[in-house]
Parts: C-alpha cells; sequence; structure tokens
C-alpha cells in the first residue's frame, strides 16, 4: 500500500470520475464507474463542511470486522 498524505500535500481530484452530480447530497444524474478496492476517495461528510479523503476498503454490501484498533478484517474477493 502506499504511504499516507501528509500535511501540506496537495492531490488533485478528478470529481466525474464516478458520476455527473447537482449537489453533494444527491444521487448522480449519470453514473460511469464504481469506486475499486483501495483508491483514494475524497468526500464531505454531512455533520463537518471538512474534505475527508480516505481509502476505500469496502463496498455496499461488504462485511468489515474491527478486530482491533489498528486491524481490520476485510472482505475476501470471490
Amino acid at each position: 500500500m502506499l504511504p499516507g498524505l501528509k500535511v501540506g500535500d496537495f492531490i488533485l481530484v478528478n470529481k466525474y470520475e464516478y458520476g455527473l452530480k447537482i449537489n453533494r447530497v444527491s444521487k448522480p444524474l449519470i453514473e460511469f464507474n464504481d469506486p475499486d478496492y483501495g483508491e483514494v476517495v475524497v468526500f464531505v461528510p454531512p455533520h463537518k463542511p471538512v474534505p475527508y479523503i480516505k481509502r476505500l476498503i469496502g463496498k455496499p454490501g461488504d462485511s468489515i470486522k474491527s478486530v482491533s484498533y489498528t486491524h481490520l478484517t476485510l472482505p475476501t474477493k470471490a
């Protein structure tokens, strides 16, 4: 896995890779691709207006188990 971002790093985001939206809370008008495991995603959570930058570890329907504070059990690829 690649190292994480550090304070002061810049990131260029393609907002149209996964679909075209009118605003950030609506469903996409046109969907192109779904993000894949391990890809970096940027999103704005509803409780805080600051964008989060995270690596995707699960998709809808996946079961992820927290083994400890630092370890997760990720879904297996079929």
